[in-house]
């Protein structure tokens, strides 16, 4: 008995320091197009409702490294909401898209748009935008390490 609670209390002690450094689902994605090579991790959290809210990514835009998820509100030169939508089949954003920030390029926001597709969108409205269509590719999303980690003590107390 007192071995099982150790062990149950060295789990859960892992489980909660995973869980302190990863706050979020990471759904690994990538897409290409003319000119326009991206790859990476999304990182959010479940709404609950099939949509995900979208607060990190980490990644590559044409070899640069992705600085970060714009807050909402932050660039008014475009519409996004920063949501993924899963469980879709296949996973998907919506034509406000989810909006991005990289050195040297700017803001980069990644949408659908039900008549052609997904788009890339580079640009302001002072300069002008730049409209690439992409091939997007989402992964399921993946439990962040706390939730793995107890759900690995359930099974672990069941046996």
């Amino acid at each position: 008995m007192k071995k099982n609670v150790l062990g149950a209390i060295a789990v859960l002690c892992c489980a909660l320091a995973f869980a302190a450094r990863s706050q979020a689902d990471a759904i690994p994605f990538n897409y290409s197009g003319n000119g326009v090579a991206v790859s990476g991790t999304l990182f959010g959290a479940s709404n609950g409702n099939g949509a995900y809210t979208i607060t990190g990514i980490a990644g590559t835009y044409n070899g640069i490294a992705i600085a970060g998820i714009v807050p909402l509100g932050a660039d008014a030169s475009y519409i996004y909401n920063n949501l993924l939508y899963y469980p879709a089949d296949p996973l998907f954003v919506d034509n406000a898209g989810i909006l991005f920030n990289v050195p040297g390029v700017g803001d980069v926001n990644l949408y659908f748009d039900p008549s052609f597709g997904y788009g890339n969108i580079t640009g302001d409205s002072s300069r002008g935008f730049v409209t690439t269509a992409v091939t997007v590719d989402f992964s399921s999303p993946t439990p962040e390490p706390g939730t793995l980690g107890l759900l690995g003590l359930a099974f672990w107390q069941r046996s």
